[in-house]
């Protein structure tokens, strides 16, 4: 299908104005916890009041990849579309939802309406797993962990059409979706990504959830699982302990018909509550639940922190994706409670728990910046070992700490604007924003628009070198971005708004802030 004949197909799923309207306001907060964010909300598409998407006929599709770790240690790929992609990816998943057959409750599967949105997430749906599996291993049975390899990039354009056709989408609109899906895929530069491309759109997690339906249909029917729970592609199953081998083969051979294979890595069957509690840390969780209940007060709490990670995280041996999970809560919780029992041991577990680098940042920067703190730092920016690690780094360097003294910090900042090394395009916005807002005017930052290939890297400079008191449009700028954004840019609302550097550090960092510190309970 042509671009124009996408965009129109979709655009027919509003069938008013509102309607498209409520898509956008979905898709922008969707994109609201990535750390790749719009640094301006997007206020630009809706500052009269009206909401102004990119005009069809000179739209093209932009796609950012982050590479970030997994809780188990391997690399995921995450995609960010652009703003008008989203929308319309979320006018299709609004046909989907409002299509009742599709999510009719199999009364089998006692967990399926945890997984439709909006109804619960997955912080509930882990609480809800994890009483299920307690109580039936309370009850003498054992249980299966599984999930399969690669999922997301393993899954095919007919099994997506299948799920599409059977969603009160019409032929076209499935096109359509396939369609973008596909542009997606070819658009982010790696041209050997195929599948379902993993987005922060709901469309994916509604698709992902429901290619795995027939697989659940068949696993039900066996007479030796009892019970069977799914989250996406982690599959819980119960069974007496003698069948447990049975199972394990039918499992396997029920994944391979739909041309899916079981990650054998990540495989587990557990047989006693103890093991399973072990494994996955629940003392730990709920000690921290508890401390979390007067993490503001913890200064009056007589609790070793540090003694208490070590002898958990010690123990990342049994399970790491759970160790990991606790690695973040506890460097929450000490962010929280403003403790800084962990300084000296945050270089040695953001090494170990890389999934976790977000929260250890954040932590580090809410503490300040000095001794090994600063060391992490420094490794972040310059040799990070993931795109998100140097992401994170510099949001913790705008929202929590002021380092403008330190000739090493503004060097990397000054090198990773330059583009140096493999600097993602958007560390190079964030590392001109703290140059600009931060740094002395000696530090010489800008660098041509063209150079950024992505539209919310380019709006994003283009921002940041709007709040300067000298800025004018240019016709650079002008070929680089929307109309749109340019008007708003230079109109009198944002200018009174904004207020140069007290945008990033008052009003602006205030919403990132809220965008960025997500805390897991």
């Amino acid at each position: 299908m042509e671009t124009r004949e996408i965009i129109d197909t979709l655009l027919d799923l509003a069938s008013h104005p509102s309607d498209l309207a409520a898509a956008f306001e979905t898709a922008k907060r969707l994109r609201s916890h990535w750390p790749i964010v719009d640094l301006i909300e997007y206020q630009d598409l809706t500052a009269d009041g009206q909401l102004r998407l990119p005009d069809a006929r000179e739209w093209m599709l932009e796609a950012d990849t982050v590479t970030k770790p997994k809780h188990s240690g391997a690399i995921r790929s995450e995609l960010l579309p652009d703003i008008l992609t989203g929308t319309l990816l979320q006018l299709a998943t609004e046909r989907i939802l409002d299509h009742n057959r599709f999510f009719a409750p199999n009364a089998n599967d006692p967990f399926a309406s945890l997984r439709v949105l909006r109804q619960n997430n997955y912080q509930s749906w882990t609480k809800t797993i994890n009483r299920w599996t307690r109580h039936h291993l309370a009850a003498g049975r054992c249980v299966i962990f599984a999930d399969l390899n690669d999922y997301f990039f393993n899954i095919k354009a007919e099994q997506i059409h299948t799920v599409l056709a059977n969603s009160g989408l019409s032929e076209r609109q499935v096109s359509a979706t396939i369609a973008l899906f596909e542009m997606i895929n070819r658009g982010n530069s790696r041209s050997h990504f195929r599948g379902l491309p993993v987005v922060p759109d709901e469309i994916v997690w509604v698709i992902s959830d429901r290619v795995l339906v027939p697989v659940d249909e068949i696993l039900l029917r066996d007479p030796h699982i009892l019970e069977f729970a799914r989250w996406i592609d982690d599959i819980f199953i119960t069974c007496d302990p003698s069948d447990s081998q049975l199972v394990c083969e039918k499992l396997n051979s029920v994944s391979q018909l739909f041309g899916f294979s079981i990650n054998q890595s990540k495989y587990r069957v557990v047989k006693s509550l103890e093991a399973y509690d072990e494994s996955h840390f629940y003392r730990e969780h709920l000690i921290l639940d508890d401390l979390f209940e007067v993490a503001s007060h913890m200064s009056k709490v007589d609790f070793d922190l540090l003694t208490f990670s070590e002898n958990a995280l010690g123990r990342k041996a049994l399970n790491q994706s759970q160790a990991s999970i606790i690695a973040k809560r506890v460097y929450t919780l000490a962010r929280i409670a403003n403790s800084k029992q962990l300084v000296d041991v945050a270089d040695t577990h953001i090494r170990e728990f890389p999934s976790a680098e977000s929260q250890i940042l954040h932590y580090l920067a809410s503490i300040g910046w000095e001794g090994t703190s600063i060391e992490v730092l420094t490794r972040s920016l310059q040799d990070p070992p993931y795109q998100s690690t140097q992401l994170y780094a510099l949001w913790s360097l705008l929202i929590y700490g002021d380092t403008s003294q330190n000739e090493q910090i503004l060097d990397l900042c000054q090198r990773i604007a330059n583009g140096e090394g493999s600097a993602h395009e958007f560390s190079r916005c964030l590392a001109q924003v703290f140059l600009t807002f931060y740094a002395e005017s000696e530090y010489e930052h800008e660098f041509e628009l063209s150079e950024l290939s992505s539209l919310i890297s380019r709006r994003s400079s283009l921002v940041t070198r709007s709040l300067s008191d000298c800025w004018k449009p240019d016709p650079e700028s002008a070929e680089s971005v929307p109309q749109s954004l340019l008007e708003y840019l230079s109109s009198d609302q944002f200018r009174d708004n904004s207020n140069a550097k007290d945008f990033f550090r008052s009003s602006g960092l205030k919403v990132l802030r809220e965008m960025q510190t997500e805390i897991l309970l």
